[in-house]
């Protein structure tokens, strides 16, 4: 691993489970990251308000490609 990716990496360890989800007529299914619980960690974590952009803009490349993974397994379950 980078060693500029190094932060965007270890929040991504602390929000993983941080998933929305909603629930319809096909059952409940993930649409994201719940930016909220995202940017209260980052608080937590002293994060500083200059560096929260960039990491959260890093995060969402990690989100993307969770996502699709995750959409993969779901389909292979049958879920």
């Amino acid at each position: 691993m980078y060693a500029h990716n190094w932060p965007a990496f270890q929040l991504w360890c602390l929000v993983w489970r941080q998933w929305r989800w909603v629930s319809g007529g096909l059952g409940a299914q993930r649409v994201g990251l719940d930016w909220c619980q995202v940017e209260s960690v980052m608080r937590l974590q002293g994060i500083k308000r200059r560096r929260r952009a960039a990491l959260m803009r890093d995060l969402k490349v990690m989100e993307d490609a969770a996502a699709d993974e995750l959409a993969q397994i779901d389909q292979a379950r049958g879920a």
